[in-house]
């Protein structure tokens, strides 16, 4: 009886490592491994892969086409000191995760922050 709760207990251990070290990457996304916040890889290609659980973390990125629009358009100034009120939008997707990563923590709120900022400073 007890060899019995001892096979149970140790399938239901390898179902759960198993279970927490698999993922699957969709073909819309891009996959980053970190290994204790390192960039170690990045995964393109969609398909299960494997990752070592509790050293290494798994980022995932969509690699479709984003919008970023404008949420207030406010009024800008031109030369002839006539106002235009502008209402923009920018098309943006991610080509390299790793230089994303790095200059914007991986966090896409981030780059639409620094982005709006860019995009209202070259219509001023």
């Amino acid at each position: 009886m007890n060899r019995i709760f001892l096979a149970i207990g140790i399938a239901v251990i390898a179902v759960l490592v198993a279970s927490s070290s698999l993922f699957v990457v969709d073909q819309r996304q891009v996959a980053v491994i970190k290994t204790f916040g390192e960039i170690k890889s990045v995964i393109t290609e969609p398909g299960l892969n494997f990752n070592w659980p509790l050293v290494q973390t798994v980022s995932m990125l969509d690699k479709r086409i984003q919008t970023l629009d404008n949420p207030t358009p406010g009024p800008i100034f031109t030369a002839e000191k006539k106002s235009l009120v502008i209402d923009w939008l920018v098309k943006w997707r991610i080509n390299d995760a790793r230089q994303f990563i790095r200059n914007n923590s991986g966090e896409q709120r981030n780059l639409e922050i620094r982005l709006a900022a860019v995009t209202q400073a070259a219509f001023n």
